[in-house]
Parts: C-alpha cells; structure tokens; sequence
C-alpha cells in the first residue's frame, strides 16, 4: 500500500498460485519445452496419454512437437524452478537423484526432486538440488525424429565446460498465454478492461481486478496481437500508434500500426513491436489507456532500447507502465474454488441454472456458479441441467432429503436436510481439488471472480471460514449467512469427520444450516475470518444496489429476471 516503508518478499510455497506474482515481478511462461539435439528436429516434452486420466507418475517423454497439443503445453518460471503441466496439476519430478533415474509428473510440493535450473532460452535443465544432473533425451541419429522415448536423468558433461550433451539443450518456447494485464496500484492492483460491450471502438480502461468480466486477453509468445478472449476477432489497437493515442478494441489486423504488441517480460513495459520507443500508460482508475514515450526509472542517461531489440528487464519501466500477465487459462484466478448448489427441480431454481449455461456463449462469460474451477449441483432427484463449455451436461447429484420447519426467527430450520448435502459432496470428492469450498444459494447472483478477489490474501492452508454479516450482536455473530458460504479445504477436512460430533452435541432443532456450521465450526476450533463486503444482502442490511461491483454476491432475487438484471447491472458498473 502507498506510504509503506517497505516490502517483504515471501517465497512461493505450494497451493499459493500465482498471489504474491504480480508483487515480486516473478515472470512464469506457458508454452513448450522442445528438444533441440540436432538440426531438424521438433520434438518436445510430452506427457504419456493416459485413457483413464490417472496422471501421477505418468512418464515424461520426447515426442514429436504437435501445435495445440494440451500433453505437451506446461508452465516454466526460472525464478520458482518448477515445471507445470497444464491439463492437470502435477509438476515435472525425477524420480531419485540419481542418473537413469525416470522423469515423472508427481505432487508441486517444494522437494529436491522438482526442483529445476531452467535456461533463460536454450540449455540444460538442470535438477537444483544436483546440478550435475540433467533431464536427457534419447540418442539418435541426425535428422530422425524419436519416437516417443521416455526422458530421464543423464550426466550434464559434453561441449565445453558444465553443457549438456546434444541429448541433453532443451528450449523454453513461451506460447500464446491467456490471462489479465495487471498494474500494481498504490490502492491494490489495477486490470485493463473492455468498458461495457466489447465491439470495434470500445474504450479500454484500467479498473480494479476485483471486476474480472472482460479483463481477459490472449497474448503472444513475443510479438504479435493482444486478443480479447471473448472474440478472437477483437484486438487491442493503439490506433496511429503515436504518442497519445486512447486505447480501443478493433478488428484484428496485423497489419496495423497499433496493433502489433511485444508482451510484458517479468514485469515490464507493453511496447508497440515497431516502434519500441512507444509503451502502454495506465492513466488511473476508469480512465482510458493511452500509449506515451517509454520512460524508465534510474538514470537519465539510460536510453530507450532498440526497436529491433526485445525487453530484457535491464531498464526498470515507471510504475504507470509496468504491466505483468496473470495467466487465468491455467489458475482461473487467484484461488481455486469448487462450488456446489442444492435447487429444486421444476422450479425458478432449475430454469435460471438452464439459463446460465445457455446464456454463457453470447456474453463469452461463465455466468454464476458456472465461473468457478469446478462446480456441482444438487437435488432432491437427478435431473438434466444443461451443457458447460469445458465439463460437458451437467445433471444434478441426488440426496438425501429431510423435512423442513420454520424455526423461532420464522426461518428455515433445515439443518438434516444440508447435511445430508453435505455428505453427498464429500461422496462426490471433487472439492478435495480445490482450496476454497463455496455453497452458494440459487437466489444469490453469484460472481466466482470476486471470491477470489476477497480471499486472494488468506493462506487456504489454514482451517477457516468467512463469516459475512455483523447486523447484530450476539454470540452467533458476526454470522456466515447461508447465501455465500466460502470455507477453506482444511477447514472442510476438520468438519467432515466431525458431523456427527457437532449434531450430537449441537441443538439444531431450531436453527438454520448456516448457524449450525459456524457453531460446528467454532467446537471444532475453526477460526472466522469477517469480511463485511463479500455479500450484499437485503436480510443482513448490506445489500446497497447490484452496482456495488466490489461485492461477489447479492441476496436475495427470486426469480430468473431479476437474478439475471441484478448481474447485467453489476457487470456494466
């Protein structure tokens, strides 16, 4: 924050994503590690098909190089030294620190054994802990292709002092990468967006990250076109490309002087491809984006560097033209969330779900409970609900019902009923995956991005859960209100062996699903984390208009047109 004396940097551990990134400048690369043991070669770094999807300990091999193909794409960061497979979240390991010793993808842990020394183009990849050692490929003839062989361990001796063997020069070739331009701020962090429609002439603006619809853009490798996700046929545009020119999305064009990018390096400038003198200006909240001079901190002797010449990071950029890349295709944000509904079949509940996924395609946006890592749905009997993008026809998980009372407060006391909700979504096990659980009531217009946003700061480590209204006093308060329930995986760890401790020694006759929870929570030695802006809702007195754009949920709205005005407002503010 502005006015701090200083910063402390801490080191990336494991299940963190990419939170402190955008503060250390820590540069990561998606794209493909290709072997270049001899002219003529394009093999690459491939994972082992598996049909049936069980990765851990699938062997990495040398395979021929295939454009798009998702076994081959993996992300590199020579400061944090692990490699990453994309499809799935498993890390490059070696199997023993020995040589011979199999390469396998296995847990992202910080251990010697996944740990690399990565080239900063073409080189070694060299295991941290033994730096003797190399990932190798096979020996074969000049000109042949492999064919598909296991990579393993090898000595790093051969040409020259400390290189590796033909077998061993590997290339780091960073890909089109998808994700926010993001700008450290003096208030938080700033994100460029498409304001309101995303058409040719729209303005591009920097606004607060919290407000993710339409921040996302896909970026070249090096050089090329800046891409708006929603519609690869819109691209950021400079216009005349001179000093002073507001930023827009316009049809791609490569030929444009004002479209042609070099993508930011570890927290580095946006400068036209042709013209590296001219850099990317943030000009502050909700104000226009506008190309300016590059300018660089130190001295002013410094020279702008060559057009022909990529930005190395040796001239440190000013603040309002520092930009780094979050990649959300990978991590989807900056915590990863498995949400999960119960709603009645054939009611207002069910068409608004259908509605959801049906209406994703037209505004290019997961809407709702649909925008999180992975989500499921629950009822009273199995239904059909529609088709995602990515996880295909979604039905509902069936369970166990109970009934339902009015409790002394005239609210639902439905404690039975959730818990045996509850028990379903243990059975299911999806949320294992993920670092934040989220229930979420269908009469909540729901945004996964701004959860996100709010526990971005908060160690999912750590057994907690959030609790959301403050209305009154009392020992339930402040409360976790059942319309956005947001709970850490370990903290879901605790609760669910002890379900049946906390009914046994909790009266829940006579209250709701949520006021059991935080009592359950609190027996169980949990700690609450309150956070007063997650939800706006009516009931708790904190509902002040679906433009609050800072808030990830809004309660209540009990019926498709209303739930579905409330998010049109809150996406256009």
């Amino acid at each position: 924050r502005a006015g701090a004396a200083a910063c402390t940097l801490r080191r990336r551990e494991p299940g963190h994503d990419d939170v402190f990134d955008q503060i250390t400048g820590l540069h990561v690369d998606t794209g493909t590690i290709s072997w270049h043991g001899f002219p003529g070669h394009t093999d690459c770094f491939a994972v082992e098909f598996r049909g049936d999807n069980k990765y851990f300990n699938a062997p990495l091999k040398v395979a021929k190089c295939a454009s798009g193909d998702e076994m081959q794409r993996f992300e590199f960061s020579r400061q944090h030294g692990l490699i990453e497979w994309l499809k799935v979240r498993f890390c490059v390991r070696a199997t023993s620190q020995t040589v011979g010793a199999p390469v396998v993808l296995g847990q992202c842990g910080w251990t010697p054994d996944n740990e690399w020394l990565l080239p900063e183009a073409e080189g070694p990849v060299r295991l941290k802990a033994q730096p003797s050692l190399c990932i190798v490929g096979p020996k074969v003839a000049t000109g042949q292709h492999v064919a598909s062989v296991n990579a393993f361990l090898g000595a790093c001796s051969g040409e020259g002092a400390g290189a590796a063997p033909l077998e061993g020069r590997w290339q780091m070739q960073p890909g089109e990468s998808h994700g926010q331009l993001q700008q450290p701020d003096g208030q938080g962090v700033l994100c460029l967006r498409v304001l309101v429609l995303p058409e040719p002439g729209s303005k591009v603006v920097s606004d607060w990250c919290a407000t993710m619809d339409y921040t996302e853009f896909t970026f070249p490798g090096r050089y090329g076109l800046v891409k708006w996700s929603g519609n690869p046929d819109l691209c950021l545009d400079a216009g005349a490309a001179t000093a002073g020119s507001l930023l827009i999305l316009s049809n791609c064009n490569p030929a444009a002087p004002g479209m042609a990018w070099e993508s930011p390096f570890k927290g580095g400038p946006l400068r036209l491809q042709h013209n590296a003198g001219l850099c990317l200006q943030s000009r502050g909240l909700m104000q226009q984006a506008i190309l300016a001079a590059c300018s660089y901190t130190g001295s002013a002797s410094q020279s702008i560097p060559e057009s022909d010449k990529p930005y190395d990071g040796a001239l440190a950029p000013v603040a309002a033209q520092t930009w780094n890349i979050l990649d959300t295709e990978a991590k989807r944000g900056f915590a990863t969330l498995y949400c999960a509904a119960v709603i009645m079949p054939d009611t207002w509940e069910h068409e608004l779900m259908k509605t959801l996924l049906a209406d994703a395609p037209k505004v290019h946006h997961d809407i709702g409970i649909f925008g999180c890592d992975d989500f499921d749905l629950f009822a009273a009997r199995r239904v059909f609900v529609g088709t995602h993008r990515a996880k295909g026809e979604v039905w509902t998980y069936a369970f166990k019902q109970a009934p339902i009372h009015r409790d002394h407060e005239n609210a639902d006391a439905n404690v039975m009923l959730f818990m045996y909700f509850w028990a379903q979504v243990f059975h299911v096990g999806a949320w294992k995956k993920f670092e934040w659980i989220v229930k979420v009531d269908p009469d909540t217009v729901f945004f996964a991005d701004r959860v996100r946003d709010h526990v971005r700061w908060r160690n999912p480590a750590d057994p907690r859960f959030i609790e959301n209204c403050a209305c009154w006093n009392g020992p339930d308060y402040p409360a976790m209100w059942g319309a956005l329930e947001v709970i850490s995986r370990s903290a879901m760890f605790k609760f669910f062996p002890r379900i049946r401790d906390c009914l046994n020694n909790i009266n829940y006759w006579d209250i709701g699903e949520d006021k059991f929870m935080r009592r359950c929570f609190v027996r169980l030695g949990v700690p609450g984390d309150f956070d007063g802006n997650i939800v706006g809702d009516n009931l708790c007195h904190t509902f002040g208009g679906c433009g609050q754009s800072w808030k990830a949920g809004y309660h209540p709205f009990k019926d498709v047109h209303g739930w579905l005005s409330c998010w049109v407002e809150s996406v256009k503010r």
